[in-house]
């Protein structure tokens, strides 16, 4: 899959962002990123690299720094 595609379905994936959900789950899983629960956090291997997210979100733009962060570890 190419990066522009993978960055255009994770911005749909995580547009309304508010918690991990099990379609999120499933969907992240399609693209080869595993999701690993950690007490407040969910970690994200993203081809050997980790990325925390919080269970929970802290302010609207969460979703748009989520991608930021998978896309910077590609």
């Amino acid at each position: 899959m190419e990066t522009k595609e993978l960055k255009e379905k994770l911005k749909i994936l995580f547009r309304s962002y508010r918690h991990m959900t099990p379609y999120i789950k499933r969907e992240l899983s399609a693209l080869g990123i595993t999701t690993t629960r950690q007490k407040n956090h969910i970690v994200l291997d993203v081809q050997g690299h980790s990325v925390p997210i919080g269970c929970t979100v802290s302010d609207r733009l969460v979703g748009k720094k989520i991608v930021a962060h998978i896309m910077s570890c590609l």
